[in-house]
C-alpha cells in the first residue's frame, strides 16, 4: 500500500503574477521589422493579436502567441509560461488605452498597439526584462 505520495512542482519557464481581471493574459510577444515577423515557436504556437505598435521611430510589427496556463507555480495568484526567446516578451495587455499598467506585478513596459485583425487599439503591458 502506498501513502502519502507527493509531487513537486516544476515549472519548465518562468513562474509570472496571473493579470487582473480585466486583462488578458500573459502570452508571449514578438515585436521587430515588419518583414521579419516570425511564426509562433512549438510552445507556444496558438497566434493571437497582430498589428502595429506606436512608435515614432520605427514601424514595428508585434505579434501574440497564446500560451496556454498551467498551475504549476507554487504560489497562489501565479503561472507558469515558458521561457521567452531573447525576441520574445512577456505581457498582458487589455481594450483600452486608458487604465495603465499593474506596475507592482512587474509589467513595466507599456506599449500601444493596433489590432490589424479586429481595428482596435490594445494596450500591452510586458514585465521589466531586468526582473527574474
Amino acid at each position: 500500500m502506498q501513502t502519502g505520495i507527493c509531487t513537486l512542482l516544476y515549472c519548465p519557464g518562468d513562474c509570472v503574477k496571473t493579470p487582473p481581471a480585466t486583462y488578458t493574459g500573459p502570452s508571449l510577444f514578438w515585436w521587430g521589422h515588419p518583414e521579419l515577423v516570425p511564426t509562433c515557436p512549438i510552445e507556444t504556437p496558438y497566434q493571437g493579436l497582430q498589428g502595429y505598435l506606436e512608435d515614432p521611430e520605427l514601424p514595428l510589427f508585434a505579434r501574440e502567441c497564446r500560451i496556454t496556463e498551467i498551475d504549476l507555480c507554487d504560489d497562489q495568484g501565479q503561472t507558469c509560461v515558458p521561457s521567452p526567446r531573447p525576441d520574445y516578451h512577456v505581457c498582458i495587455h487589455h481594450d483600452d488605452e486608458e487604465g495603465g499598467c499593474p506596475i507592482n506585478d512587474n509589467y513595466t513596459d507599456q506599449r500601444t498597439m493596433f489590432d490589424v485583425q479586429v481595428n482596435k487599439t490594445v494596450t500591452l503591458c510586458c514585465r521589466d526584462l531586468g526582473t527574474p
